[in-house]
Formats: C-alpha cells, sequence, structure tokens
C-alpha cells in the first residue's frame, strides 16, 4: 500500500519522500514506476536477514480478503530502530503512516519525528490496516489516533471497532511474592517502547513493554529494566501473551517462574441456556475466546456465524445451537462484542433470510398486510424496527405498503403517521415501548442486522470514541458508496462523499490512495480555508484520487491531465456532499476525557 499512498500525494503536485522496509530480494526494477513518478524513494531500505513476504489479497465483491504469507510475523515485530529517516525529510510538515496491526514500530518513529519537528509544526496522518479487529490492538492504538490530525480506516475495521465494548482495565493477579504489584492496571495516556503502558491504580508499579528485551515488565520505574516480574512477548498487549511469567524472589536473590501469574481483562462473560437445555458460557480469557459447556469441557473459538432468523449460532463450523427466541438477538449481541473484544470472526449468515416482499405477497392482494406486519421501538436505541407476524422474521427495513413511520413523532410524540397521512395515538407495554399494533404480548427483539447502531453516523461516532479522538478527523471510505467524514474537533455532523461511477480494472492500494490524498491536500487547505470546507475539499479530492487508481493498471503517472481530471472530479463530488446531523448525547461524548492521570515523577523514581 505505501507505493500507491506515494503516489496519490504525488498526484496533487505534492513533494513526497517513501520511508519503507524492504527485503534482501526487493527488485530494483519495482522501484522505477515510483521514481517516474517523482516519489523520492531514498528512505526505502533492504534490511539483513529479512525476506520481502509475497502476501495474497483477492476481492469479494468490494470486500478485501488478505491472507499474510510465510514470514509475516517476523515484519509485524520489526523494530522501529531499523526504519531510517533521510535527513533530507526532516523538514516535511506533513507525516502519512500507514500501521500495520498495533503500529508499535512507527508509533516510536512518529513521536521521535514529533520531538524534533515540534507538535505545533507536524500535521500527522495514520492509516490503520487492520485485518482482525480486538480490544487489545486498538489498545494499542490509541495513544497515536488519539494525537493525529487525520485517522483514515476502512469500513470494514471502523465497523469492527465500533462494536467493541468500553476500554477495560486490566487485571494483574497469581503473585504471593509480590502481592503489592498484584491489582489493576489503568492505561497512561502515553506509550512506552510502542506499546501501551499501564499504571497500578492503587499503587506506584508501572506494567510496560521494552522493545530492546523484548518483554513486558512490571517495575516501580515506566521504562526501565529494573523490575520484579517480566514476560517474554512481543505482543500488542500484555494480556495477549500466552508465556509465563518470570518473578524476583528479593529473599532467594533469584528469578524464577511464576505459574500463577496472569493479566486478564474485567470482560464480562455470556451465559446462557439453549433451546435443548444445554447451558454454555463464553468468555475472553487473554485474547482468545472461550466456550465452556454443562460437562465442563471448553473449546477455543475463532469464527462464529449467525443466523439471525432462526438464531441460529455455529462455532468453528462445528457446534451448532439454537438460541431461545425471547432471548435470541440480546444474546447475539453479547457475543458479538465478545468476538469484536477477542477478535474473532463474527458473520452473519444471510443466506435463509428472506426480503419481506417474498413472504405472503398474496396477503397485499387481500389488503391483510397490516395484520402481519407490526413496527415496534427499540428501547435500547430508538430506532423503528418490523415484525412479521407470521415468519416471525423482524427487519429494520420499513415495508413501503405499511404505515409511514416517522422516528421522531414515533419516540417523542407517541403518535405516527400512516400512509394516508392520518395520525394515531400509540399505545404503550408499560415500559416504555411502543406498538404499531399492540395485539401481541411478547414481541420479538429487534434484529441484529443493519441496525441503527450500525449506520455511518453511529459507527462514526463510536469508533472515534474508540480510538480516542477528540480533536482529529476521522475519514472512513467505503468502496462504491463512498467515504464518512467525522470533524472530532467540531461533532455536528457526518459528512457523506459519494463516490464516482467508474468503471473498476484493479482496486489494490486505492484506499492507500485515498487516505494520502486527503493527508497532503488537508495539509495545505487548512491554512487556506475554513476549517470545514478545508476538510470537505480534501475529501472530494482524496475520493477522485481513489478513483483514478481503481480506473488504471498500475501505478497513474502525473501529469496535467490527470490533475485537471481530478479537479473537475472534484467539484462535482462537493456539490453532492450530504450530511447527517449528530444526536445531542453523541456530541456530548467528544467533552475533554478525564483520562488516567500521568505517574508522579518522584513516586516514579523510588525503588520498592
Amino acid at each position: 500500500g505505501s507505493p500507491q499512498a506515494a503516489v496519490g500525494a504525488r498526484l496533487w503536485g505534492r513533494n513526497v519522500g517513501l520511508v519503507a522496509p524492504v527485503g534482501q530480494s526487493f527488485a530494483d526494477e519495482m522501484l522505477c514506476g515510483l521514481e517516474m513518478s517523482g516519489v523520492d524513494t531514498r528512505g526505502v531500505a533492504r534490511l539483513a536477514g529479512y525476506v520481502t513476504p509475497r502476501n495474497q489479497i483477492r476481492y469479494q465483491a468490494e470486500r478485501m480478503i488478505w491472507t499474510p504469507a510465510e514470514g509475516w510475523d517476523k515484519w509485524e515485530q520489526l523494530n522501529a530502530e531499523l526504519l531510517p529517516l533521510p535527513d533530507q525529510y526532516r523538514n516535511a510538515s506533513l507525516l502519512h503512516v500507514i500501521t500495520e496491526g498495533g503500529g508499535g514500530a512507527e508509533a516510536t518513529m512518529v513521536a521521535k519525528y514529533r520531538a524534533e519537528k515540534g507538535e505545533d509544526q507536524l500535521l500527522v496522518s495514520i492509516e490503520p490496516v487492520i485485518h482482525q479487529v480486538s480490544e487489545g490492538l486498538v489498545e494499542a492504538l490509541r495513544p497515536q489516533t488519539s494525537r493525529a490530525d487525520l485517522v483514515s480506516p476502512d469500513w470494514d475495521a471502523a465497523l469492527a471497532i465500533s462494536r467493541l465494548p468500553p476500554a477495560l482495565p486490566l487485571t494483574l493477579a497469581g503473585s504471593a511474592v509480590h502481592p503489592e504489584l498484584m491489582g489493576r492496571y489503568e492505561l497512561l495516556p502515553e506509550q512506552q517502547g510502542g506499546r501501551p503502558a499501564y499504571k497500578l491504580a492503587d499503587g506506584n508499579a508501572f506494567l510496560y513493554f521494552s522493545p530492546g528485551a523484548a518483554r513486558w515488565y512490571v517495575g516501580p520505574v515506566l521504562g526501565s529494566s529494573v523490575a520484579c516480574l517480566f514476560i517474554e512477548s512481543e505482543t500488542a498487549t500484555p494480556d495477549l501473551s500466552d508465556g509465563t511469567w518470570q518473578e524476583y524472589d528479593e529473599a532467594a536473590k533469584v528469578w524464577g517462574p511464576a505459574d500463577a501469574v496472569a493479566v486478564t481483562r474485567s470482560q464480562r462473560g455470556v451465559s446462557f441456556t439453549d433451546s435443548l437445555g444445554t447451558r454454555r458460557k463464553f468468555t475472553v480469557k487473554q485474547g482468545w475466546l472461550a466456550m465452556t459447556v454443562d460437562d465442563g469441557s471448553e473449546q477455543e473459538v475463532t469464527q462464529m456465524v449467525y443466523n439471525s432468523v432462526h438464531g441460529q449460532v455455529a462455532v468453528d463450523g462445528e457446534v451448532s445451537f439454537l438460541l431461545q427466541s425471547q432471548q435470541k438477538n440480546r444474546v447475539a449481541r453479547r457475543l458479538r462484542a465478545l468476538c469484536a473484544a477477542a477478535g474473532v470472526e463474527w458473520d452473519e449468515d444471510g443466506s435463509l433470510k428472506k426480503e419481506w416482499e417474498d413472504v405472503d405477497t398474496s396477503l397485499v392482494v387481500t389488503g391483510k398486510r397490516q395484520g402481519v406486519w407490526q413496527g415496534l421501538v427499540d428501547a435500547e436505541t430508538g430506532g423503528v424496527y418490523y415484525w412479521n407476524t407470521i415468519t416471525d422474521q423482524t427487519t429494520w427495513t420499513r415495508p413501503p405498503e405499511l404505515m409511514r413511520v416517522s422516528k421522531a413523532q414515533e419516540t417523542k410524540r407517541f403518535q405516527v403517521r400512516n400512509i394516508k397521512g392520518d395520525v394515531t395515538k400509540l399505545p404503550t407495554n408499560g415500559s416504555g415501548t411502543l406498538y404499531l399494533n399492540a395485539s401481541s404480548d411478547q414481541p420479538p427483539e429487534p434484529p441484529l442486522a443493519g441496525s441503527p447502531e450500525d449506520a455511518p453516523a453511529r459507527v462514526l461516532v463510536r469508533c472515534a470514541q474508540q480510538l480516542g479522538m477528540t480533536k482529529g478527523i476521522l475519514a472512513v471510505r467505503r468502496g462504491s458508496r463512498g467515504s464518512y467524514v467525522l470533524d472530532c474537533a467540531e461533532p455536528s455532523r457526518v459528512w457523506e462523499v459519494p463516490a464516482l461511477s467508474i468503471s473498476v480494472v484493479d482496486p489494490t492500494g486505492a484506499g492507500n490512495a485515498y487516505s494520502s490524498a486527503f493527508a497532503a491536500n488537508l495539509a495545505v487547505e487548512l491554512g487556506r480555508d475554513s476549517r470545514m470546507e478545508a476538510i470537505l475539499a480534501s475529501a472530494c479530492r482524496a475520493t477522485a484520487t481513489g478513483a483514478a487508481f481503481v480506473a488504471c493498471e498500475g501505478l497513474p503517472l502525473p501529469s496535467d491531465t490527470i490533475k485537471e481530471w481530478l479537479q473537475e472530479q472534484s467539484k462535482s463530488l462537493r456539490a453532492r456532499v450530504m450530511a447527517t446531523p449528530l444526536l445531542d448525547k453523541d456530541i456530548k461524548q467528544f467533552g475533554r476525557p478525564e483520562g488516567v492521570s500521568k505517574p508522579d515523577p518522584d513516586a516514579n523514581a523510588k525503588q520498592f
């Protein structure tokens, strides 16, 4: 993605230097396209002992499926010290970073460059490339994204991030030698060694990563090798480590294994009884999802498929069970959150769903549709959903032959307007849930897929919160549906930029070009126009840039012709941008976060 990102910014006439590590076998010919585009490649470094992996990318509809090649693990653990930054690049005003996973190496480089350049003199753009979202990975990214001026994930990553449960502290337990170090550790604002750092809530101990030693330490001084516990691990967060902790016994003056010591998150599990009476419990244990049943047997879960029509759950393609109808969607929501927290693949199988038009079409002719469908309001989200009383199907999509329901009227005035314009008062069930037709005592729960919680505005708000963003710009690209933009500094609306209608030749790298073009234009436009106009102009130019990459094979070469085309398309897009206002409760979420206070320097210097 970095070559496409470099050319994407270069198409707008920006001076671009590329910093990227490659293996010893990397062909010189592959740099020719970049150099022909005017990209400075002096930052491309060949690393001894590394082989350039050939990862596989394939497309299913518009969804990119990425398969890592053998040896990719070594690249994920790359130390930032191996990434040289040429002196000619040090006067740059924009740093666009494509992070892989938790972005440990990139975080160290950004921190160094910020210190040299100055916070106000550098615009930082981060494009997080996340193949499998997990709570620990997002926590590792948060110190970077919270300070970035622009963050630009793709839709799948943003959606998965938005579904994560609220950030939870870590709990260290199991040591009888150092009971004073056991307890809850809270996330610190700054990173250490390219990883998150934590402080004991009721003490002066720190939990942090040392890249030189490739260890997680628990000690009195943040960043020091003077510690009482450590574990050999390079995971994004310590709760993902599966090795054995080592602890120092002061009395015996020796290090030894501490088999009982573990770092966990206070993630609440999900317990329920399925339709056959089997009791099941799902819990997150050190970064993996476990399923336990009545007989005490436990298995690791790597994939979960849910069919919302029948309430059927399939685990790893082997275990299948049905949820009880009265609780199926509530349990499914919680299972989906656990999958997100553990980085487990969650899929909602739509193969057994029927569109509402295909169900009981004869009833439309006889005019009995009113007795088939009922509209309800979800008590949690305030969204209106619809229930087919014959098939027991629920859907968020409003059947056109049924009542036209206004959400504002439904939730605020307790009334609806039907297709003829008549207003009817609604009965309630005593708990605030409203019915369009109150003939049922036990209405089903709202459907899981396509809920208002997955609407773009809600996704961007929750994604920004998970990434700790209170001042930067969140831009989420979604292929043929365009992109969505939220300014966290002035969070009043989400802007929707439509996509251009073009023939697709090769979509590879188009998202990377979008992100870099957005950043390159933003760095210039913020000083010329109002903040809103600068953001929208940059978003439209980024969309046009991505389209240029999709429509050609290979890298498009910068020229006056393509620049004129980009500018023309950008202007046409600007006239079609739409805005979705945010709810008051969402706007309030962008107030100054309380956060965790920094450690006391005096206390930090003390030894146990």
